[in-house]
């Protein structure tokens, strides 16, 4: 571990990120919140979701292991799926997602508005 913190210690400013909090959903709503890790070595994702209520209260956490993944929007897109697979298990509503994946959320919202014309 000592190892590691020698070799990524750096006194760059500009490397130091801004931290981000999480963010409660609209009144009324769940938030499904998801991440995936991807190794094109050997195409394995590492999906985690973990959903709450306004008051941060958890509903279910989970992870899973994902083989045969080849892109890292498609590991994305499987923890999105992932995510609100559990909830519709759980016969929970009303969710908003919420995904660090900024094209995995473009890709969506663009499926989800071309089918609504």
């Amino acid at each position: 571990m000592n190892e590691y913190f020698q070799v990524n210690r750096t006194n760059d400013i500009s490397s130091v990120r801004e931290t981000i909090f999480w963010k409660p959903p609209f009144a009324g709503f769940l938030k499904i919140s998801t991440d995936a890790a991807f190794c094109s070595r050997t195409n394995i994702a590492k999906l985690g979701t973990v959903c709450r209520d306004s008051d941060g209260n958890v509903f279910f956490c989970a992870v899973a292991k994902r083989t045969e993944v080849f892109f890292p929007l498609q590991a994305e897109l499987m923890a999105i799926s992932y995510g609100l697979d559990i909830a519709r298990e759980k016969g929970l509503s009303s969710i908003q997602v919420e995904s660090d994946a900024l094209l995995a959320v473009h890709e969506i919202e663009k499926g989800f508005s071309s089918s609504c014309e």
